[in-house]
């Protein structure tokens, strides 16, 4: 009996720090530059007959695939428990409400939270590999930053009548200055998004970025990016402000303390001055 020419594989991405490449195990599937450097791997499975062992779901934001050949390549029964799979109701992880489905020339992808399953030559399974990958971890980021920012309004509304204030203490003037550092840190990520949504990773082929841009032109990523842009640029003003503010009132406390050390000084020279007349 010959191999078929296109096996099913099912496989779990994980997403590793540069420096822990050998860490893990698995088959490195690319390196992403943006919008933070990370490598993915790959642990792959071969899918004997038609069994579709339901793998958990993985922790730190791994995403299971399902990798099949297209159309009559793959048993119908098969094709059946993959959709099942991917449409079951399970903890969505990290990746929240993700959803979507890209018909492919030769195939298609179809995408719910933690699970995914391509469809298509095996000679393709490489790139949208790589280019689901680089969607993973744009989504990922974009989770992680923008609920980081919804959890700090609270905080930035009382920072913002700590402005109001006409002093300073050294400890607020210290977070408003971390928070100010934290918010060009923002501005940075910002920048590296909207460059990767407008020119793609150098980590992906061609073939990759053109998936790539169709799975992001669907998700809406780049209107989701820059309303992260505008909540970005609130705190930035805000905090820029504050970290002039507290730099302003620094400056004034120090003026005022060598204007009165200059004074006593003189005040001195005279209490002198008078003390040798008499």
């Amino acid at each position: 009996m010959t191999e078929p020419l296109h096996p099913t594989v099912m496989s779990r991405l994980a997403f590793k720090r540069p420096d822990m490449k050998d860490a893990g195990g698995g088959t490195e599937v690319c390196s992403l530059s943006y919008p933070e450097a990370v490598l993915v791997t790959e642990q792959a499975m071969r899918i004997e007959g038609q069994a579709l062992p339901l793998a958990g779901l993985g922790a730190g934001g791994s995403l299971d695939m399902v990798k099949l050949a297209p159309g009559s390549d793959t048993p119908f029964a098969l094709q059946q428990l993959a959709s099942d799979w991917v449409n079951e109701i399970i903890d969505p992880g990290d990746f929240g409400e993700l959803a979507i489905e890209l018909q492919l020339r030769n195939g298609q992808i179809r995408w719910r939270g933690p699970r995914a399953v391509v469809q298509a030559p095996r000679e393709q399974f490489s790139d949208l590999t790589a280019a689901i990958a680089a969607i993973a971890w744009l989504w990922l980021n974009v989770e992680r930053v923008e609920r980081r920012l919804e959890a700090g309004w609270a905080g930035q509304h009382d920072d913002a009548a700590a402005l109001a204030r006409t002093a300073f203490g050294w400890s607020a003037g210290r977070q408003l200055g971390e928070r100010a550092v934290e918010a060009s840190r923002d501005r940075q990520w910002f920048l590296r998004c909207m460059r990767l949504l407008e020119r793609g990773d150098r980590g992906l082929s061609r073939n990759a970025r053109r998936v790539f841009f169709e799975l992001c032109h669907q998700l809406e990523l780049a209107k989701r990016v820059t309303l992260i842009g505008e909540m970005i640029e609130s705190r930035e003003t805000l905090y820029n402000q504050g970290a002039e503010r507290v730099f302003e009132y620094r400056m004034f406390l120090v003026s005022s303390v060598l204007e009165a050390a200059i004074l006593a000084a003189i005040l001195a020279e005279i209490v002198l001055l008078l003390v040798y007349e008499l």
